[in-house]
């Protein structure tokens, strides 16, 4: 090789090097920018999963507390069931059975037992104890006995919340 040749040789690479190292820097600073775009982005996405987080909790606890609430409600339903029932066996004269049902609403009533939205656990109570007490016996004259049966059913309606959730039509 000639002293020109290696030169232009020499140029060419000198040239290629620092087409090279241009090429590095340029990528690790394109890589730099693509990083903190990145981060940007993947930081404002976990701000907002943060946030959707909270108000999925948020509406759990509401959603939680309304089942509750139409647990309880779907007892005092129950009781009223019940004490229609009793009514209904009344008149058929199968006080054993009437009996049965008035326990069966007094149960019932006594599985509500935490206060939740609408209920008074007080009133509730006062109501079991009503329902407890009511004793059907054998008698000629059934109307006091309905009567009783069928106003407690009317005081157990007092004391049904309306449901949380609006009914579909």
């Amino acid at each position: 090789m000639t002293e020109r040749t290696t030169r232009r040789y020499s140029v060419g690479l000198r040239e290629i090097g620092i087409a090279i190292v241009a090429a590095l820097l340029i990528g690790a600073a394109l890589f730099a920018l693509g990083r903190y775009l990145g981060s940007r982005e993947l930081t404002a996405a976990r701000a907002e999963m943060a946030a959707e987080r909270e108000l999925l909790a948020e509406q759990i606890v509401a959603l939680d507390a309304q089942m509750q609430q139409a647990a309880h409600r779907m007892k005092l339903l129950e009781a009223r069931i019940w004490l229609f029932r009793a009514a209904a066996e009344l008149d058929r004269r199968n006080f054993g059975t009437a009996n049965e049902h008035v326990r069966q609403a007094a149960s019932a009533l006594a599985s509500v037992t935490e206060p939740g939205a609408g209920i008074d656990v007080d009133a509730v109570r006062r109501m079991e104890a009503s329902v407890a007490s009511t004793d059907l016996s054998v008698a000629r004259d059934l109307q006091q006995q309905r009567a009783q049966l069928l106003e407690l059913a009317a005081q157990m309606e007092a004391i049904i919340p309306p449901p949380a959730l609006p009914l579909r039509q």
